[in-house]
């Protein structure tokens, strides 16, 4: 069995510390996640700083098309 670790700081992920992480941004309609790529730290880091750019630049035109985000 392989041990799955967050791929930014390397903490071995548990059911404690795991999150679902959108592969695609849920802003950009990405409904495909996993539970093995980043903890709930990082995942966190991750959708504060970087996801909400990317949101922000696409919310007007995700509106506009009416994609479905995962609520």
């Amino acid at each position: 069995m392989k041990i799955e670790t967050c791929y930014r700081c390397e903490t071995i992920l548990n059911t404690e510390n795991s999150s679902d992480e959108h592969i695609i941004p849920n802003s950009c309609g990405g409904r495909l996640k996993s539970k093995i790529l980043l903890c709930k730290k990082c995942n966190s880091f991750f959708g504060e700083k970087y996801d909400k750019i990317i949101a922000d630049q696409v919310n007007f035109l995700a509106n506009i098309l009416n994609i479905k985000r995962d609520r």
